[in-house]
């Protein structure tokens, strides 16, 4: 669970373009990017096998609402569902804010006009919710082409996975069992947990013991890009209609499927991790070496 930041620590974590939380204990430290890049450091013997087994080092970590399933089609299959059977109307053009998470009493009071009683909206708002359950439930196969050969390998290669959705945890458990997924992720992080999008990869880093500079998100949401960056970690942004590459041209490689890329391209990722723009480097020097005279002692 996250709490704000406050004082000079949050003024310390702004300041680097980095995120932070504490935790739930009050006497525990603040746990921002390069705290966790440094606890979770491996060492000994997990340093040992990171060498022998390279792949095992990274982990991976999900947006279940936008590459594993598709929440906003299901959102807008509720509203049109709730419009139809209340014979109330539903332009095209306001699927728009639905699509980018607005509010559903402002959508309905003010857009769409259904009823200026709160009793009244809060009711329609319950049937919004058991429809957008219902269209969830209905989804049996991942959105992205190739997903669950994914998971496979990443099981193969005892790569820890991870899932992040802005679904309460019921919700999301059930939707992956309904896809038969359930069992390939190690850690599920929902909504109520975290407050931000960047400490919720934090999170996931954490659960999967993982360094957050050797972490891989897979989203299809430009802000995702920014917060997974601040995080410290590498991004694939997943391509599709609603997201084509020009809005993903942040992530540090593209792919409209799965099936594009292989296990191997993930460490091909962090291969120039210490050649990116703003980290130190050795810069050799042109000059010529300078001749040094031995003289010999005289007594």
């Amino acid at each position: 669970m996250c709490t704000h930041t406050g004082g000079g620590k949050r003024e310390n974590a702004a300041r680097h373009g980095r995120e932070a939380f504490f935790t739930l204990s009050p006497s525990s430290p603040l746990l921002d990017v390069d705290s966790l890049n440094e606890q979770l450091r491996p060492t000994g013997a997990a340093r040992l096998r990171n060498v022998q087994q390279p792949d095992q080092a990274y982990g991976l970590i999900f947006n279940l609402d936008n590459v594993i399933a598709n929440t906003r089609a299901a959102l807008a299959r509720a509203w049109k569902d709730l419009s139809a059977a209340k014979g109330l109307p539903c332009p095209e053009d306001t699927l728009r804010l639905v699509r980018y998470g607005s509010c559903p009493e402002r959508i309905m009071i003010d857009v769409l006009r259904w009823s200026p009683d709160p009793k009244v909206v809060r009711a329609l708002c319950w049937d919004l919710a058991e429809a957008y359950g219902a269209a969830l439930m209905e989804q049996t196969t991942p959105t992205t082409p190739g997903l669950r050969e994914w998971l496979d390998s990443a099981a193969t290669y005892s790569v820890p996975c991870a899932a992040v959705s802005t679904l309460d945890r019921p919700t999301a458990r059930r939707l992956l069992e309904k896809m038969h997924l359930h069992d390939h992720f190690v850690h599920l992080q929902s909504a109520d947990e975290m407050c931000t999008t960047a400490q919720s990869f934090l999170s996931s880093a954490l659960q999967l013991q993982r360094p957050p500079n050797h972490c891989v998100v897979f989203d299809d949401c430009p802000l995702s890009i920014t917060a997974a960056h601040n995080a410290s970690m590498k991004i694939v942004g997943i391509r599709s209609k609603e997201q084509p590459a020009y809005r993903l041209r942040g992530a540090d490689v593209t792919a409209s499927s799965l099936s594009e890329l292989k296990i191997y391209n993930i460490r091909r990722l962090f291969a120039n991790t210490d050649l990116e723009f703003g980290n130190l480097v050795k810069q050799q020097s042109t000059d010529p070496p300078r001749i040094r005279r031995i003289r010999n002692a005289t007594l």
